[in-house]
């Protein structure tokens, strides 16, 4: 068991797509913070606190769960982030909730794939910063740094079948 568990989690890829255009997006989005090495346990706690409130809501969502960084800084040991679910349309909530309602603005981003276990989305976020390095593309700070769990343990249980986008801003905002 031990070693299928650790090939499991061992086998992965990472390539980088292109620099994509992100459309504007409306979504729901609890706030939250952890340290960088506590994410992955925390994503799997608080994802459920969002889905709920979905289905309690009869919301209208399209789309993966994400979570969006309040910027990314390696030397930085706590995340500052929201998880999120994209939205048909726009709603409200009351000031009181802790899920609210974002929109991301339209930018250009940095795509980058990674096909596995979380733990290596580390490597899919360096290995993305080092292509804009040395492709001389900019990081937009306006843009918003998102991680996008197109295939998750919600869906797959095996984590060498986890598909996560990375998406780095890049370039200058869109008019």
């Amino acid at each position: 068991l031990e070693v299928v568990l650790t090939k499991e989690i061992n086998t992965y890829s990472i390539s980088i797509e292109q620099v994509v255009s992100v459309n504007k997006t409306y979504y729901i989005k609890r706030k939250s913070y952890s340290k960088l090495e506590d994410f992955n346990l925390k994503l799997q706690k608080e994802m459920p606190l969002i889905l709920q409130f979905v289905k309690e809501n009869d919301l209208t969502t399209f789309g993966n769960p994400f979570a969006i960084f309040e910027g990314y800084k390696q030397s930085n040991p706590i995340l500052k982030y929201a998880l999120g679910l994209p939205l048909k349309d726009k709603i409200f909530t009351t000031p009181e909730s802790e899920i609210t309602v974002d929109s991301i603005m339209p930018h250009q981003a940095l795509k980058i794939i990674l096909n596995g276990d979380y733990s290596h989305s580390n490597e899919a976020w360096e290995k993305g910063l080092a292509f804009l390095k040395k492709n001389n593309l900019e990081i937009n700070p306006a843009g918003n740094y998102r991680e996008v769990y197109t295939k998750s343990r919600t869906s797959v249980k095996n984590p060498s079948q986890w598909v996560t986008e990375v998406y780095i801003p890049v370039g200058k905002a869109i008019e």
